[in-house]
């Protein structure tokens, strides 16, 4: 799983080193997936449509799966703002967020996560089937 930080680093940069690192990962093996993260208000110079766009672009170059986490993350904060996805910094995930960005991983490597069981401490019943089936719906969509 790659993680390129593109609030916190340049579109060019990742174009320029997400092949570098998805080579190494293939001489062990291994399948690489790069994990999309999110737009955050301290760095807004690059919008989570833009984000998406890089991960889309690289993905298909690099012919790799990408983990749609910073769309799963924006269709929560839009369909329930009450579900806190951040830290006190606003920008690393809480609980709920963690939960939402695993659920995502493992929908794109493995299968769906919506009849998962596993539900962690601080989050109820009914949120966590909802952080299911979004992060779901995510990466069919991404799939497309």
């Amino acid at each position: 799983m790659l993680q390129e930080d593109l609030p916190e680093t340049k579109v060019a940069d990742f174009k320029k080193y997400a092949p570098l690192f998805v080579d190494e990962i293939r001489k062990t093996g291994a399948r690489p997936v790069l994990l999309m993260a999110w737009a955050y208000k301290r760095l807004g110079w690059i919008s989570m449509a833009e984000i998406a766009q890089a991960h889309r672009e690289v993905g298909k170059e690099l012919g790799v799966d990408v983990a749609p986490v910073g769309l799963a993350r924006e269709r929560v904060m839009k369909e329930r703002p009450d579900v806190n996805l951040f830290a006190p910094d606003f920008e690393h995930p809480s609980i709920h967020g963690t939960y939402l960005e695993t659920l995502v991983v493992y929908g794109t490597v493995f299968r769906s996560p919506v009849e998962t069981r596993y539900l962690p401490s601080g989050i109820t019943p009914e949120t966590g089937a909802f952080l299911r089936q979004v992060a779901w719906e995510s990466v069919e969509a991404w799939s497309k």
